[in-house]
């Protein structure tokens, strides 16, 4: 059974920024993410890698009727701290019971509040291994370059990670 991702722009960012898109879309899960996702990506190598993957049906894009917009407008007012974006993510993961993949941390801290799975972008890595899909130098390389350009990932469970992949 394939199960359903539902993607947060801070995901799809960091795997474009890191040449790693692609085999996002080899793991075995159906990926999603939605139209207000898409449209908060503004750079233009990285809205060429997207098109790609959409274009070639890797990466579905929801949009939402009148109803399902009130339901993330109603989302976003219960948790300010959260953008229509991640609203948006939420709801398609209780649509469709799916899981979310996403590196920010009150949407991480929201949803798990509501019983949904979340993982971030360690995991993906770890699953892109264990699927066989890059090898651990692969990774150890693509986290190396991803901790220099976002500080915001887990210092210590990266240094885990590339002591691990050494």
């Amino acid at each position: 059974m394939i199960r359903i991702a539902i993607n947060n722009a801070n995901i799809l960012i960091d795997l474009c920024d890191i040449d790693l898109l692609n085999e996002l879309t080899q793991l075995n899960l159906e990926l999603h993410t939605t139209d207000f996702v898409i449209n908060e990506i503004r750079n233009v190598e990285q809205i060429n890698q997207l098109n790609k993957i959409i274009a070639d049906n890797k990466l579905i894009i929801n949009s939402f009727n009148p109803t399902e917009l009130l339901a993330i407008i109603l989302k976003n007012q219960s948790v300010s701290s959260l953008s229509i974006q991640d609203c948006s993510v939420w709801h398609i993961a209780e649509l469709k019971n799916a899981m979310i993949l996403t590196g920010d941390n009150v949407l991480r801290k929201t949803v798990k509040k509501h019983d949904i799975e979340v993982h971030g972008i360690l995991w993906i890595l770890d699953e892109l291994i264990i699927q066989k899909i890059i090898s651990k130098y692969t990774a150890y390389e693509k986290l190396v370059f991803l901790m220099e350009i976002n500080p915001r990932l887990p210092k210590k469970a990266c240094t885990e990670r590339l002591e691990n992949w050494k």
